[in-house]
Parts: C-alpha cells; sequence; structure tokens
C-alpha cells in the first residue's frame, strides 16, 4: 500500500466518521495512531523519496530558469547590437 492508498482509503472513511459517535470516532483516531507507527519505517522511507523528488524538481525549476535568463540576456545583447548598428548607420548616413 502506497501513501495515495492510504489518503484514498481515508478519504472514502470520512462520511462514515463524520456520522460515528465520540466511541468510535476514538477508538479510529487510536488505532490510526497505532498503525502510525507500525508503519513508521515505511512513512519515512516514504517521505525521503518525496523529499529527493521535490529537490529534483527544484533543480529542474532552476535549470529551467538560469536557460531562460541566459536567453533573455542573449536576446538584450542582440537587441543592443541592431541598436547599435542601426545608430551607425543614422550617424554614415548624416555625412557629419
Amino acid at each position: 500500500m502506497d501513501l495515495n492508498e492510504i489518503g484514498r482509503l481515508a478519504k472514502a472513511a470520512q462520511p462514515s466518521l463524520q456520522k460515528a459517535d465520540s466511541d468510535a470516532k476514538n477508538q479510529v483516531l487510536h488505532r490510526a495512531a497505532e498503525l502510525l507507527v507500525e508503519q513508521s519505517d515505511f512513512l519515512l522511507k516514504e517521505n525521503e523519496k518525496l523529499s529527493a523528488f521535490k529537490r529534483i524538481r527544484l533543480l529542474l525549476n532552476r535549470h529551467k530558469m538560469i536557460t531562460a535568463i541566459v536567453l533573455i540576456t542573449i536576446m538584450f545583447m542582440i537587441f543592443d547590437l541592431m541598436l547599435v548598428s542601426s545608430f551607425i548607420e543614422v550617424l554614415s548616413s548624416m555625412n557629419l
């Protein structure tokens, strides 16, 4: 069972828990706590996997951002060269 499946099962149980009395809710909470303790190794490993995926995603997003900054910088450099070239043409045509 993975974390997504656990989440789906918890969501499916929600309507029944809303209608349950306090004793039933307390029993469910105690059992959930027991399961969390029993499954703590599994949950910690899954959390590590998610953390690794998040780190990879952050690195990819940073890479994309750096690539975009470089491309924008290049575009501005090209634009500047075009302006300088146009300015030189205007000066040349003025026969100063």
